[in-house]
């Protein structure tokens, strides 16, 4: 993941590129679906109530994610690579 995000830095800094909005919604949604395995690993141990709460919560994000997709129509796929 960290290689990823480190070519993609680097790739925005020599050669920017623009995104959409749903790209720049997408990205906020997901830092704030972080905040909660952080909380729960902070004391070093996640508990199995921890887990399987921070599993139902990555499942409504699967879940929110995916809402808005419609037959011919591409939803997060084309949001996240700007496919228009």
């Amino acid at each position: 993941m960290a290689g990823i995000g480190l070519a993609i830095g680097l790739v925005a800094a020599i050669y920017p590129f623009a995104a959409s909005q749903a790209v720049h919604h997408h990205s906020l949604i997901m830092l704030g679906f972080l905040l909660p395995p952080t909380l729960a690993g902070w004391d070093g141990v996640i508990s199995r109530p921890e887990g399987l709460a921070l599993a139902a919560l990555y499942l409504s994000y699967l879940a929110w994610l995916f809402r808005g997709r419609a037959p011919g129509r591409s939803g997060v796929i084309k949001a996240v690579f700007v496919l228009d």
